[in-house]
């Protein structure tokens, strides 16, 4: 009796920690379509992916869950900490904390992406791992206007250096 309670309060567990998963993916869900979602165990491996980030990835869900979340989202071979860029799965395994990032997606056919990334801790599953929720957001047509902006101080002040230097050639 005692085991079969054990059992059951295992499996209630996984079911609450399920539930609160589901919860937090349904609040973030409500933010737009541009918001990509996966849920990553500490072994970086895929547990669940949104549809909009397989559409992103041009995978199955088949395909994607149970593979390193690099391979999936990036295509690398690697962890992108080894890449010399942060791992927010990682920091958010190693500090028990959520965290947050904005990154840049450099691709030679497309102009330059913005994205809010940010990780979340979630309890441990039925297997006794701890997962990861990890949330990009694209926010690229809201920093096309702050750069646009940027790039435009640049030339003004580019412009100025040069007028203030034909004046003192001109002496």
């Amino acid at each position: 009796i005692i085991r079969k309670l054990r059992e059951v309060s295992v499996r209630l567990d996984a079911t609450r920690n399920k539930l609160e998963s589901v919860e937090m993916i349904k609040e973030v869900l409500m933010s737009g379509p541009e918001t990509s979602i996966m849920v990553v165990d500490e072994d970086l491996n895929l547990v669940e992916i949104s549809s909009a980030l397989l559409k992103r990835t041009k995978m199955s869900k088949k395909d994607a869950i149970n593979r390193p979340c690099y391979r999936v989202v990036r295509k690398a071979m690697e962890p992108c900490d080894r890449k010399g860029r942060p791992c927010i799965v990682r920091d958010v395994l190693k500090t028990g904390r959520s965290v947050h990032t904005v990154r840049e997606d450099q691709n030679r056919s497309e102009p330059n992406r913005y994205f809010t990334v940010s990780g979340y801790p979630i309890r441990k599953n039925e297997k006794g791992k701890k997962n990861v929720l990890v949330v990009w957001k694209d926010v690229t047509r809201a920093m096309a206007p702050v750069l646009d902006r940027q790039a435009q101080s640049i030339r003004e002040d580019f412009s100025q250096v040069l007028k203030q230097d034909r004046m003192v050639a001109l002496g």
